[in-house]
This record gives C-alpha cells, structure tokens and sequence, in this order.
C-alpha cells in the first residue's frame, strides 16, 4: 500500500476548505472531441469532454479537464481530494482508494459503482471509478456532497460549480454592545467559522440605540438570522409569533442551549407554550449595586455601612468634610438617575425596605405589588429625607445616564449603583485617577431587616432566530452553541493571543456566566481589591430571589394599555422624593389607583399570568 504525501499542510476544521487567492473562480474547460478511455476500466462509451468545472472560494486545483460519463462529471481524485483536505491512501492490490478528513471516510474501488461513506455502504454509483493516464477518475458530485458542498449545473453553458453554501450566505447576526471598552472581532469570527464552517456578519450597536434599532429592523423587514432581543418580555405574543422561528425541536441535541431556555430570565415562550427566545447568559447578581468611595472612607476614618442609617451618616460626612480636598464644598453624596417606569440606580433603596429587587413579585402564585405597600412609603421617605439634606444630587431626576457616568468619571461623588465591572473600571486608576470604589457587601434596611444583594430580575437579553434567515435554524443554533461552550468553560482566554478587546466581543456575543471568572477587569487591580471585590460576589451569592421573580411581568405592565398608568407612578414617586406631595397626598394616590380600573384589570392579567406559570 501506498500513501500519497500532500504538497501542503492537512487542512483542520469540520470542513477544511480554504478561501481561494485568486481574485476570481478558477474555471476548468473541457477539450472539444472524444477523450479516449482504456477499455480495461470498463467505461461506456457515452462520454462527453466539451463540459466546465468552476471552484468558488475553494482552493482546489485539477490539472485534467472534467469529462461527463453517463451524464456523470468524473474528475482526478488524487487533486480534488488534496484540495478539500483529505488524506489520500491506494491499495493496489485492491485497486481502493481511502480518502479521509477528520471524521469523514470515504472509500472507492476502481471499476465498482460502489462506495463507502463512514462504514456505510453506497450502491449503484452513476458511474465507476476509473484509471486514466495512470490517474483514478472519480465522480464529482457524490464527494462534493459528502464533503457538505453543493454543485450547481448550467444547462447552457455546460458549468458545473461547486461551492460552499455557508461562505454564501453568511451568519448575520445583531446584538448589543453593553460596554464601554473596545471590541475586536476578526479572532471570534475566525474560531466561529473552524468550529462551524460559517462566516458571521457581526454588527454591535450601543445601548442608547439598540432598542430604537431592533424596532426599525423588525418594520423594515430587514431582520438578521440571530438577533438580542433587550427584553422579550416586553413584546407581544402575536409580534414574537410572526417574527420568530420555533425552536423546541431545534435545540435537540443542544443541551446548554435547552438549559438557557428552561430558564425563567432571558428565554422566551408564547402562550401556547412555543419557544421563541434563548437567553444570552448573564450572572443573575451581575446588577447595580450600591459602591462606595473607599479612599474617601479611609480619608475620613469611616467604616463601611451596613444599614442604610450607617450609609445616610457617611453621606452626610461626604457632604460635610470635603473628602476630595479641593477646599471647596462640591461633593455630590449620592448621584444616580432615574429610568423609564422605575427609579432607576435608586431602586435598591426600595429592594431594602420591600425585600424584593423589582415592582412585582409572586407569593403563593399571586402577583404582589410592592409599589403600594407601607414599605415603599418608607423607602421613598429615606429618599426624601436625603434630598432635603442634599445629600442625593439635585439633577438626578432629570440627568441622562451620560450625564451620570460623567459625575463619576470627576471624581465628584461618593456613593452610586454601579455594576461591579463598573466598579472596577473606574478603580482602574487610567489617566490620573485616584478613586477606588469598592461594591458593598449588602445593605439592610435597618439592624432588625434582611440583608439585600444585587439582583438582574430581566437577564442580558433573548436571542431569536427570525423567520428571515437564510440559513437552516440547526446551523444557527450550532453557531450560537459552540459560542456558548466556550464562554460557559472560558476557553476563549485559551485562545493564543486573545485579547481584552477579542474577550469583549466574545462577552457581547454570547453573554458570561460569572461576572468574576475571566475578568481582566479584576486582573488589573490590587491583590488586595480584588479580594474585596470577590468577597462582596461571595456574599451576595448566598442571597437569592429566584423563588419569587416575576420577569414575565413585563409583558403586561410595558404594553400600551398600562404605560400612561405606571409611568404616572414614577411622576408621583419622583414628586414624594424631591418634596412636591406629602406622604398623605401619596397615601390618597395610592388608594385611588388601587381602585382604579385600568390598574384592576392590569392586576388581573398579571394574576392570571402567574397561575399560568403555576401550572
């Protein structure tokens, strides 16, 4: 037996073909006239040689022209093999030829319409194998197809050409860019394509505009074939219905991705119980939390506050004794911004007193409402006290979420909600910066309260594969599950040379299941911040809400019917806190919203939301 050896490397990958140099398609012509075959091959005589060959994006180089036998195109084995990327060996014994590339076998014997294909035998070939000029001719179609190419054939123009169909039509794909740092994305989109064969179409857009662009994709018709959803919940049935593909069939044999989706955050279903979203996985203690200034602790020989009582005493010592040392008074104790239907960074100050991170949350298969409890009044008044004292920035109300990173980029504030990626970047100390915030381990409402950790009631996103791909859903799936392999093992810090902006993009991507593990972030601070920051994660982990979230409230406080409603809650919350109604005139608001009609029929929608989830 003989082994051919290839003049270059053995190609890796599923499916190892590589992008042609040439600037255009090799085409390979016919001879006009009759090619004269060796009779001992056994080959009809119904041959045709005035026919084409085109490679498209494959680098595959025949140095014989393609001929038809019995309507069948026969090329040079030996060099279409080489250029697809199989191993070649010929037994001349038995006149076989055994072409491999990773988990693919195929095996041909001269003069036989017969093949192997992975131990799996194949009868009745078009046309046989044969020898010519000292050269085994084989069918090009049949290992063009078990090697996952497609033929085309051109009647008028007697072309065949073989392509990939997955570098023809690439993987687009549309998410969020949550973060400030730069991304990178030719290694990402270069491992992709070894481990699945496809090229992907990333496009990123920033936070400010992702939710106005996913809405103008979706009326344009110019949806991509994986797409980050903000909040699924926040969609209608019907819309998700006629935009999205089914995926419960789908993600047989993905089993991280069902995970993802039998997840109550992220994943989405409809009604009738169809799968329409997957998570994008996030930490679910990766959320705003209150950080403090520590140096500015340290200056002014203050401990670390454990109850909002202890927190208010060093608000008031950074608004007092000028922790900053610029001999003016210009400190901003508390800064944050208000978002939307909510208080934004303040709604920790609720969670303290009501117990519980969002609005709504079920108890004994009830929604519950916390805006109008007793404790909402009483973190509302907190909140109002420390505005009085001028201890919350004046601008919160109206300032934009720039505006408020931009107060924390100067340095001027003691205290914010911040993320602990957050946190440490504006730890980092980068152009002369000398803050270090440090995230609290918890806070209470008071010594007799729980402790509260920082929770994401809403997830990082939901992917949708939409009813405009190109692309079959068990490519794009295969796709987005090898992304999600990596970053669920943090293989992508394996990768040689990765980079902070190549990890950026991968998180971007495909999301992260600890906010610590991998995190350059962490890696450029102080052995001994990083410490503390590992020890607050350590302690908020002990806390969990899981039993009582209600994410899927969304789909009904967000649409239409009941926007006007609630965003009049959060005028009138903003109203209690900067001092414009009394706790009275609160009270009164609250007593006539509870009997409010478009607030009952909201509350009913919700219960029977949650007995559905019961069931």
């Amino acid at each position: 037996m003989r082994k051919y050896v290839k003049n270059k490397a053995v190609l890796s990958g599923t499916l190892a073909v590589c992008l042609s140099l040439v600037a255009s398609p090799v085409v390979i012509h016919g001879e006009a006239g009759a090619r004269g075959i060796v009779a001992a091959s056994g080959v009809s005589s119904n041959v045709v040689t005035n026919v084409h060959l085109k490679f498209r994006d494959i680098e595959v180089t025949l140095s014989d022209s393609p001929v038809l036998v019995n309507s069948t195109m026969m090329v040079p084995a030996l060099e279409l093999f080489q250029g697809l990327g199989y191993t070649v060996t010929y037994d001349d014994e038995l006149r076989k030829l055994t072409a491999t590339r990773d988990r693919t076998v195929l095996i041909f014997w001269e003069g036989k319409q017969q093949a192997q294909w992975n131990g799996n035998t194949v009868e009745n070939l078009p046309a046989a194998p044969y020898t010519e000029s000292d050269k085994l001719w084989v069918p090009l179609r049949f290992i063009a197809e078990a090697s996952e190419l497609s033929v085309s054939w051109d009647e008028a123009s007697r072309l065949a050409t073989v392509f990939n169909q997955s570098l023809l039509t690439p993987l687009n794909v549309f998410t969020k860019n949550d973060g400030d740092e730069d991304i990178s994305t030719d290694k990402l989109k270069a491992y992709m394509k070894s481990r699945t064969k496809l090229d992907a179409d990333l496009s990123f857009t920033g936070v400010d505009h992702y939710r106005d662009k996913t809405f103008l994709k979706i009326a344009a018709g110019d949806m991509d074939s994986l797409m980050l959803i903000e909040d699924a919940n926040q969609l209608a049935d019907d819309m998700l219905s006629s935009i999205t593909m089914e995926l419960s069939e789908g993600l047989q044999g993905y089993p991280e991705l069902q995970k993802l989706a039998d997840a109550r955050i992220g994943s989405r279903s409809l009604a009738d119980g169809s799968l329409v979203g997957i998570a994008r996985p996030f930490d679910p203690h990766d959320a705003p939390f209150p950080a403090v200034r520590q140096d500015w602790l340290d200056i002014l020989g203050l401990s670390q506050p454990s109850t909002l009582d202890e927190l208010k005493q060093v608000l008031e010592s950074f608004e007092a004794k000028d922790p900053d040392g610029n001999g003016k008074h210009d400190t901003i104790p508390l800064t944050g911004y208000a978002g939307g239907l909510s208080l934004g960074t303040f709604q920790w100050v609720e969670q303290a007193f009501t117990g519980e991170p969002e609005r709504f949350s079920l108890e004994n298969g009830k929604a519950i409402d916390h805006a109008l409890s007793d404790e909402e009044i009483h973190a509302l008044q907190w909140l109002r006290d420390a505005y009085e004292e001028n201890l919350i920035d004046k601008e919160f109300s109206v300032q934009t979420k720039a505006q408020y990173l931009a107060k924390l980029q100067k340095e001027q504030t003691g205290v914010a909600a911040l993320t602990l990626d957050e946190a440490a970047a504006l730890s980092a100390h980068e152009g002369g910066a000398n803050a270090d915030w440090l995230p609290l381990s918890s806070v209470r409402a008071d010594d007799n309260s729980e402790p509260i950790a920082p929770w994401n009631s809403r997830g990082s996103g939901t992917y949708i594969v939409s009813v405009m791909s190109k692309l079959p859903l068990d490519e794009v799936l295969n796709w987005y599950s090898e992304g999600i392999a990596m970053t669920k093992n943090n293989g992508w810090l394996e990768l040689e040379d990765w980079s902070e902006e190549d990890q950026a993009a991968a998180e971007r991507l495909f999301g992260r299941f600890d906010m610590l593990a991998g995190n350059s972030r962490l890696d450029a601070m102080s052995n001994e911040q990083q410490a503390q920051y590992q020890s607050a994660a350590e302690q908020w982990r002990e806390l969990s809400y899981s039993a009582t979230m209600f994410p899927e409230a969304q789909s009904v406080t967000s649409s239409n019917k009941y926007v006007e409603l609630n965003s009049t809650l959060n005028q009138m919350k903003l109203k209690f806190i900067m001092g414009a109604i009394s706790e009275s005139e609160w009270r009164s608001y609250t007593a006539s919203l509870a009997s409010n009609a478009a607030y009952m029929d909201m509350m009913a929608e919700l219960n029977a939301l949650a007995a559905s989830l019961k069931r």
